[in-house]
């Protein structure tokens, strides 16, 4: 029986490992049971890795998270991906697989990112211009006013989410022809009633059809980044440790 878990968790578009940087006090206020680690990911040319080149293929980019992930060794873990991060945790999955790496797997978490079947309106956002890049971000109210007034800083974050909607479209089109295989970890999944990309709880519903074991669709208040509203994030942190008890009975606390 197992009481301490692993947290991984998969950043949006054009985002950094910092998002999720305040998750771990709050999570050790919020999770009474169980001791969960907070471990967020970086992806290369982002964040702390910003010295690195970005990479644009979905399939290197899971393989480098996946090489992360079996790095922390003999722990029971949580997968967590948010909006593209979502997406990309499907190929991270089939990275650990062919490492027979999925034996700790506890809990699969999707937030904010629809199955790929509706998500052809978000296709080819790589090609916009700088000027509709920057309208469709605005409709996420979590785009910072101080880049816009920093041409340098601009034009360095038009470069990574070009590159983050690039690896997005490619994962859509090769979810869409080759569906994930289903999880026997349980899954759950996570939206804001808000979201201007969810019109539909249908939208987040039909990940039910990826997990032997679906624990619900759940919508919270707030729009696409509906974690950064402090009630709502406690609430979706707090069903992340209630759907430890679905896991698979080694994994069990």
């Amino acid at each position: 029986m197992n009481n301490c878990y692993h947290l991984f968790c998969l950043p949006p578009a054009g985002s950094s490992s910092a998002i999720y940087r305040a998750w771990q006090p709050i999570m050790a206020k919020t999770c009474e049971h169980r001791h969960i680690k907070v471990i967020p990911i970086e992806y290369p040319g982002h964040g702390s890795r910003s010295g690195q080149p970005l990479v644009n293929d979905p399939n290197v980019l899971a393989a480098d998270i996946a090489q992360t992930i079996m790095s922390y060794k003999d722990m029971p873990y949580i997968l967590f991906g948010h909006s593209v991060g979502g997406a990309l945790l499907w190929t991270v999955i089939d990275h650990l697989r062919t490492q027979d790496a999925l034996g700790l797997l506890a809990l699969v978490v999707v937030s904010s990112r629809p199955t790929p079947q509706y998500l052809q309106h978000i296709c080819g956002r790589q090609h916009l211009t700088d000027d509709e890049i920057i309208e469709k971000l605005t409709h996420y109210n979590n785009f910072p006013s101080e880049i816009l007034q920093n041409t340098a800083a601009l034009n360095y974050f038009l470069t990574i989410i070009r590159n983050d909607f690039s690896v997005s479209n490619q994962l859509i089109c090769q979810q869409v022809t080759n569906t994930p295989a289903p999880l026997t970890a349980p899954l759950i999944v996570f939206y804001g009633i808000d979201d201007p990309d969810i019109e539909d709880e249908a939208m987040m519903q039909a990940w039910q059809a990826h997990s032997e074991v679906f624990l619900g669709c759940h919508a919270l208040t707030g729009d696409h980044f509906y974690f950064l509203n402090p009630s709502s994030r406690a609430q979706m942190l707090k069903k992340i440790e209630e759907g430890l008890l679905y896991a698979l009975p080694h994994h069990k606390a």
